[in-house]
């Protein structure tokens, strides 16, 4: 079913793209959604799709629907009405252009309302629409705010899922057309190989587990802490480093409590820039992301895990059981994920528990290609003026 549906939106981008081998000028595009500060995924990819675009060609113009994340809840829902309404206006600016497309970096909560205006009237403008999921919330049943979304695009609107799950999930509640899967994997360095060696008891180090977020109860943080209680009071020689802001009062408070009982068993290094994500994931043996975030997806965070060599540990939410099999261990929600952990973190010490294969380095390299070729897609659609002008319906 829904394979078809996407087969076919990328069919369609890679046509527009080669449809002629003269070169031609990429049209105009207003993109919507988050840019940094804060650093958060969705943030991160509308900033990567904005410097791709410009780099094919693209007259972008941006309209950071991010909000004053500092103010008070008033000011800060008043900041975001705002950078739709000046979504709006730019739309209008843009509408005698010939090529023109809505690039909207999708939201999972009540933004979807304003989204979902901002699509209509671009499409009530001739603008190719294309809306880029990045929340799972309104993926468990259906949510009157993206079906609002969905019915603003129209038969023409296109949709870019995460994951074949993603997809599988907008036809089955939503009927959404037009869908084209498109990794994270794709528009960042993720693995081109996965070779994760046993680890090396001789050097006598501690096991070390690792927990990079925007910290949250959410996010798993408790079920990490506990992690590292379960190993300790077992006798193992386990060491707990953890990165990113704490995103709550109740997340500041675990993490001091923590940082009391187990003393230098634990790091805490706050909020980390991403050019030290790399070197604070090479210095790991397991990464642990339980989270339950009802908004999860396809986590940066885990991407450069992975990449890392570093084998994570997850529960098989979003689109995480497309990320993690071959990188690590999924487990199941509902199960006791910090019984899994001991259990795993045994089979590392005494290495009987590895991921490493020829078999699991080609299947990364071939993940990787598809994500690329994923991504190539993902810009033609957007940019590409064969394909700018999508009949509306």
């Amino acid at each position: 079913m829904n394979s078809t549906v996407v087969q076919q939106a990328d069919r369609d981008a890679g046509q527009s793209a080669a449809a002629t081998d003269a070169p031609r000028a990429a049209g105009k595009v207003v993109v919507l959604g988050p840019m940094p500060p804060p650093i958060h995924g969705a943030a991160r990819v509308t900033h990567e799709m904005v410097e791709r675009l410009r780099g094919a060609g693209a007259d972008v113009v941006v309209c950071n629907s991010q909000g004053r994340w500092h103010r008070p809840p008033v000011a800060y829902h008043a900041s975001r009405a705002a950078a739709h309404i000046g979504a709006a206006r730019a739309l209008l600016r843009g509408r005698k252009t010939e090529q023109r497309t809505l690039y909207v970096t999708g939201a999972g909560g009540m933004g979807l309302w304003y989204q979902a205006a901002v699509i209509t009237c671009a499409r009530a403008m001739g603008y190719r629409t294309v809306f880029h999921h990045h929340s799972f919330a309104y993926l468990q049943r259906r949510v009157p705010a993206m079906r609002a979304v969905v019915r603003a695009g129209g038969r023409s609107g296109y949709h870019v899922a995460l994951c074949e799950r993603m997809a599988a999930s907008l036809h089955a509640l939503y009927n959404a057309r037009n869908v084209h899967v498109c990794s994270n994997a794709g528009l960042f360095n993720g693995p081109s190989a996965v070779r994760v060696t046993p680890r090396d008891t001789a050097a006598q180090r501690p096991l070390t587990l690792g927990h990079l977020s925007n910290l949250s109860v959410d996010k798993g943080l408790a079920l990490v802490i506990a992690s590292l209680r379960a190993l300790r009071a077992r006798g193992v020689d386990a060491h707990l480093h953890l990165a990113g802001p704490a995103a709550t009062s109740a997340a500041a408070a675990l993490i001091r409590t923590a940082a009391a009982e187990f003393g230098t068993a634990l790091t805490y290094e706050g909020a980390i820039a991403p050019a030290q994500v790399p070197a604070f994931l090479r210095g790991i043996d397991l990464f642990l992301f339980p989270s339950a975030y009802a908004h999860e997806a396809e986590p940066l965070v885990v991407l450069e895990a992975i990449d890392s060599g570093a084998r994570v540990v997850s529960f098989d939410i979003g689109c995480l059981g497309s990320m993690v099999p071959g990188n690590g261990w999924l487990v199941q929600p509902g199960d006791d994920y910090v019984a899994h952990v001991v259990q795993i973190a045994a089979g590392i010490i005494d290495g009987t528990e590895t991921t490493s294969s020829n078999a699991d380095g080609r299947q990364a390299d071939a993940r990787a290609a598809v994500a690329r070729r994923q991504a190539s897609n993902l810009l033609s659609l957007i940019a590409s003026p064969g394909s700018a002008n999508a009949p509306r319906s």
